[in-house]
């Protein structure tokens, strides 16, 4: 039995109950019944001043406490006796009333969850404004307290001292704006990301990017924006002057600029068409460095690193590019054999680069290393091991890992989820899905989840009974990945077959539930 508390825009709680039963519709090869939602009650609990929100805590507060969870003669509706008519349902009335299933604790008792109102009304007088949300955070990871509380509105600080709560100026947020949201990073570092200027442009925005922040210094000094109207404008982030728009260049060549100081002499690619631009930031104005226009039709990203260049294309999937200094040129040198339907990429390492599809396809391509060497390393300076055509060479690239999500992923991100954790590739979908791919450091490993994948296939087949490897492989064979969600379901199986699975293995079915949990320690 599940319950959750609701509270109306009037301040009346209710309890809403969910009952469960094991259903036989649910049965699955080797599995038990699963417990299926059967019915929903919901029954009055108290009146209480209107909450913003509410929470379960251990900390010590003056709070509510639970003395019983409504289970009596409170009135009640239930899903599977509700009455309906010709007007509708048949409406069920109560009378609202104060405290009776909670009462007012000074402290809170150790390991004690209790539910946590917050709500502006008891602070009306002691802070200003209406608090639209409230984060608690520590100040060190290994505390076991918070020692911020920051509410959000006009950000505001308060440090929890033992059982005083005071406002502080010196927490180390910005307190002149409002917060979206504050949090404490793995290495101690307070983050808090708020609301800045908005600053209206001319046209639709068709990209953007920041400068690398340069060392020794906290923050990138510009930001490129190219509109959909063929013009570029470079704005400043410096907080004297930030999104002030310090030059302009349009397809055309014209340039507009204001005065400003000298600016580095970063470059910046710029996708328009089927043209990959390279510019430069001189002292006073933008301008063209080098182009070439035979990309197949239209850029949706770049990612540079060092002197080549990674452009997605909207449905050929992704070109490699090298840019020669000495001779101020752009050169395609490796294309993708397979056309895809880009719609999100990340740059992996030196030679490989992860992309996603519109069909839920998301793969790897790497350079092999002896291409990348002929490439790097050709001591007569000549194009011929580039420049062989439009496309170059479209074998010279190949598919190191293919897997069919079954939904159209909109972004690919490499981050590490926890200090301390592996770095993995992280990717979010249209339905808002999010999942993440590890890397494997050990052939051990590779060999252990390749066969638990290979028994989990026959020994729990999907429920609709298409066959996994098939699902896997909607568009392209897939290759180089094993199936996380799949060897994730181990611990469900039955005991006999777990131990049938761990005897195959040459593991005991304990070893198999650690190394999984091992690896799901590494990302979350």
């Amino acid at each position: 039995m599940f319950f959750f508390l609701l509270q109306t825009e009037y301040g009346d709680i209710f309890k809403v109950t969910l009952e469960q039963i094991s259903s036989s519709n649910t049965l699955t090869p080797s599995r038990s019944p699963l417990p299926c939602v059967s019915s929903m009650r919901d029954s009055y609990l108290l009146h209480q001043s209107l909450g913003t929100t509410c929470c379960t805590s251990s900390r010590h507060h003056a709070l509510y406490q639970f003395q019983a969870i409504g289970d009596g003669d409170d009135v009640e509706a239930s899903s599977a006796t509700l009455m309906e008519t010709e007007e509708g349902f048949q409406p069920v009335f109560f009378h609202p009333r104060g405290l009776k299933n909670l009462v007012l604790m000074p402290l809170f008792e150790e390991d004690s969850f209790q539910p946590v109102f917050f709500h502006p009304r008891g602070l009306k007088n002691l802070l200003p404004g209406v608090p639209l949300a409230v984060w608690t955070v520590k100040k060190n990871v290994g505390d076991e307290f918070d020692a911020f509380i920051v509410r959000k509105y006009a950000t505001l600080v308060l440090s929890i001292t033992g059982e005083t709560v005071n406002i502080v100026s010196d927490g180390g947020y910005l307190d002149t704006t409002r917060s979206l949201t504050v949090l404490l990073l793995g290495d101690d570092s307070l983050m808090q990301l708020m609301e800045v200027e908005k600053h209206e442009m001319p046209g639709d925005v068709a990209c953007l990017d920041i400068a690398p922040v340069p060392e020794g210094r906290q923050r990138s000094r510009f930001l490129t924006v190219g509109s959909y109207d063929n013009t570029i404008r470079i704005l400043s982030l410096d907080p004297n002057d930030c999104m002030q728009i310090s030059s302009v260049q349009n397809d055309g060549g014209a340039i507009g600029d204001k005065e400003d100081d000298p600016l580095s002499d970063e470059q910046y690619g710029y996708p328009k068409a089927e043209a990959d631009r390279l510019y430069d930031l001189g002292k006073r104005r933008l301008q063209r460095n080098c182009e070439n226009k035979l990309l197949p039709n239209t850029i949706v990203s770049i990612h540079a690193y060092r002197d080549r260049i990674y452009v997605g294309d909207i449905q050929e999937s992704f070109q490699y590019c090298k840019y020669r200094q000495d001779e101020n040129q752009l050169y395609i040198f490796s294309g993708d054999c397979v056309p895809r339907w880009l719609t999100a990429s990340h740059h992996i390492d030196f030679d490989t680069m992860a992309g996603a599809d519109k069909f839920g396809n998301v793969y790897f391509v790497r350079l092999p290393q002896d291409v990348s060497d002929n490439i790097e390393e050709d001591p007569t300076g000549s194009r011929k091991n580039w420049e062989k055509g439009k496309l170059n060479g479209a074998p010279n690239k190949e598919g190191i890992v293919q897997f069919h999500i079954g939904d159209a992923v909109t972004c690919l991100q490499k981050a590490s989820l926890i200090p301390g954790g592996g770095e993995c590739l992280i990717y979010g979908t249209v339905m808002g899905s999010l999942g993440t791919f590890l890397a494997f450091t050990s052939r051990e490993d590779v060999d252990l989840f390749s066969h638990l994948e290979m028994h989990m296939r026959q020994e729990h087949p999907p429920l609709c009974g298409r066959d996994h490897t098939t699902f896997r492989s909607a568009y392209f064979p897939v290759k180089g990945i094993n199936d996380g969600y799949l060897c994730e379901q181990f611990p469900t199986l039955p005991p006999d077959l777990q131990r049938k699975i761990a005897d195959e293995l040459n593991r005991t079915p304990g070893e198999i539930m650690k190394k999984l949990e091992e690896f799901r320690n590494k990302i979350i």
